[in-house]
């Protein structure tokens, strides 16, 4: 299964409800660094109303940090999570209280943000027959 590239801060993107979808990327600082990702957390969650509280959330993707020191990670949202529409998300990222840069420790920060639209297939079930 092809990976598509995150491409910086905005990004708004069309998936398809019965497929997964996978993005994966490197967190970098503004001066093109990788960000050291260990002992980090991160979170992805899709809302129709971006005032919904979290657990209002429509959908949460799934994150998984591929290399910490690399600061790599890979994000899927998985087929049936979430019904046509278009939603709001965002991948936010939490550092931890022991961070090795003291002005990071504890901080929270938005990785990405966009819209995705999310569209009806026809084939539903590769797996189906016809």
């Amino acid at each position: 299964m092809a990976t598509k590239e995150l491409p910086g801060t905005r990004f708004d993107a069309d998936i398809w409800a019965d497929s997964t979808e996978i993005w994966s990327g490197t967190i970098t600082d503004q001066d093109g660094t990788a960000v050291d990702l260990s002992d980090c957390t991160l979170k992805l969650l899709l809302k129709r109303d971006v005032d919904d509280s979290d657990a209002e959330a429509d959908a949460e993707g799934e994150v998984e940090v591929v290399s910490p020191a690399a600061g790599t990670v890979r994000a899927s949202i998985a087929r049936d999570q979430v019904e046509p529409g278009e939603y709001h998300y965002d991948l936010k990222l939490a550092f931890p209280g022991d961070y090795a840069i003291a002005y990071l420790q504890g901080a929270q920060q938005t990785v990405i943000h966009g819209t995705i639209r999310v569209h009806q297939e026809t084939t539903r079930d590769a797996n189906a027959p016809v």
